[in-house]
């Protein structure tokens, strides 16, 4: 294992306590958005961050914050527009938990950041998030110029349940008419919902508790996101089975190798690239899942958050 992540697993195990699974909601909002406050990467300057409300038919009004910093943008007149959603099981997380990536997106990757604070689950269960990413996309795509960016360079972005969120939003523009995606870059996202162990090794290698989420954790996400009797099958919540997975935008997938999401990412990946899609897939071996949102204290973070921001400036000097 990492060096840096076993410091902090060790450091976590050592604190005791209850896992964020035998919290109460509240509570562990609370602990995550502590957690973030510890170990995120540092805070960086950004010229302007301003926020607006979404406004969308069929969904109430819905915040968003926007990031701008006006450094050189390769070939580019006008920025292209990188929509962040957030990790936290559809239940944690807000706008603040991921202010410190969004503002380092902003400022390394070229891009205006709209980072979309969704409905949580257990007070709006699925298809609630869905619903309110894929509005606020559309929302971006009609008001891009008025942030300073590129309707027709618009990227997707989330870790873990946010990874989810963005490629169910890049599926749904697929099928709709409208606004596509123009570059989708989950990191160590859930795509598939069943939540039986023995569907992916790694649930079973890395779910016992030692290795940040937990099966019982994972679990715990499920029963509180989808509401009893729902088909876990359903593309909206499990989009490694959807039937239009290769049309896609180009994507790069992260994924971390001590976390129990690692195999079904890999295998999303495999699918993709098995149906005619562009997709690169990177493994951050010997790190574990969250490892981008403590990149204070573990350096492979910090790479991976580089990447990224690589990957789309290199993007920016390819076609559209």
């Amino acid at each position: 294992m990492d060096q840096d992540t076993r410091l902090v697993l060790d450091a976590l195990h050592a604190q005791g306590g209850p896992e964020l699974h035998e919290l109460s909601t509240g509570d562990a909002r609370a602990a995550l958005k502590a957690l973030s406050a510890r170990l995120d990467i540092e805070r960086v300057p950004v010229a302007q961050v301003t926020e607006h409300t979404v406004l969308s038919g069929g969904v109430p009004p819905l915040r968003v914050r926007v990031y701008s910093d006006p450094g050189p943008t390769p070939n580019q007149a006008v920025r292209p527009l990188l929509m962040q959603l957030h990790g936290g099981g559809f239940i944690l997380g807000d706008l603040d938990t991921h202010d410190h990536l969004c503002r380092y997106y902003a400022v390394h990757g070229g891009v205006i950041v709209v980072s979309v604070e969704y409905r949580l689950a257990p007070e709006n269960p699925f298809p609630a998030a869905v619903e309110d990413c894929y509005a606020t996309f559309e929302w971006v795509a009609r008001n891009a110029a008025g942030l300073g960016g590129d309707a027709h360079r618009i990227a997707i972005t989330g870790d873990s349940a946010g990874g989810n969120l963005a490629i169910t939003t890049a599926l749904t523009a697929s099928r709709r008419i409208g606004p596509r995606v123009w570059r989708l870059i989950p990191i160590y996202p859930a795509v598939d919902m069943r939540p039986d162990p023995a569907l992916y090794p790694s649930r079973a290698e890395f779910g016992g508790g030692e290795y940040f989420l937990s099966q019982k954790g994972f679990e715990w996400i499920v029963g509180l996101y989808v509401p009893e009797g729902t088909d876990l099958t359903d593309p909206g919540l499990s989009p490694i089975l959807a039937p239009n997975i290769g049309a896609l935008p180009p994507t790069f997938l992260i994924v971390a190798g001590c976390d129990l999401l690692r195999d079904e990412g890999l295998a999303f990946a495999e699918r993709l690239r098995r149906a005619g899609g562009n997709v690169r897939c990177r493994c951050f071996d010997g790190t574990i899942h969250g490892f981008i949102s403590l990149a204070g204290a573990i350096a492979l973070g910090r790479v991976a958050l580089d990447e990224v921001c690589q990957y789309l400036r290199t993007e920016l000097q390819g076609s559209p």
